[in-house]
């Protein structure tokens, strides 16, 4: 009796579609299963940024330095003495002198765990000094946001104030930030904060908190 013959192609071709199957049995999700949250790249440091800028009578810049802080970690605390408040960087600049008027400009960047830029919120005080009269003149208080990532949204200010000081004013503004994802919504909220003091001899303190 002849023996059909066999056809190694047609072996060959059942075997591969069996391995297709049983992957695809096991790489389906079980009924009723829930699908895993997306990761999450959440803020990590932060950088603060001064600009001051020196505006001659009619409001041009004709002298300009920026002062570029560390990063630091968010939740670093550092007590300020005579405040309660924790804050994390501060600075004070500026040379003593007659009358002048100026922009400082606090830049207070977030970034995430994985070096993105989450935000940064952006505030301007506008001043002009009188040292003999003791004078200081608040013109304007400019605050905004830049490269918000796609991950957050911006919800406006959360806190914002302004104060005599017996030798300046004070700034205040605390921004509103929440950390949102498509199918998820928002999960966390982030409050940044810029504390200008600006003086009547032209010297300038800020304190930031991420």
């Amino acid at each position: 009796m002849n023996q059909p013959k066999r056809r190694p192609g047609l072996s060959l071709t059942l075997t591969v579609a069996l391995v297709f199957a049983l992957l695809a049995v096991a790489l389906a999700p079980a009924q009723g299963a829930t699908t895993r949250a997306p990761h999450v790249d959440p803020p990590a440091t932060y950088t603060t940024t001064i600009v001051v800028e020196d505006l001659d009578a009619e409001g041009h810049v004709v002298a300009s330095q920026t002062i570029k802080g560390e990063p630091q970690p968010l939740g670093t605390r550092q007590t300020i003495k005579g405040d309660p408040r924790p804050f994390l960087d501060s600075g004070s600049g500026g040379q003593p002198s007659g009358s002048g008027c100026r922009v400082l400009t606090v830049t207070n960047k977030t970034t995430t765990t994985l070096g993105f830029t989450a935000f940064k919120f952006i505030t301007e005080v506008h001043w002009c000094w009188n040292l003999n009269q003791h004078r200081t003149t608040l013109n304007g208080v400019d605050v905004r946001v830049a490269d918000v990532d796609s991950q957050y949204r911006y919800r406006g200010l959360n806190n914002a104030f302004n104060a005599d000081l017996p030798n300046g004013k004070r700034v205040y503004r605390q921004g509103y930030f929440e950390n949102c994802l498509v199918h998820y919504g928002c999960i966390n909220a982030y409050y940044p904060s810029n504390d200008s003091r600006v003086y009547d001899n032209g010297a300038w303190y800020w304190i930031t908190n991420g």
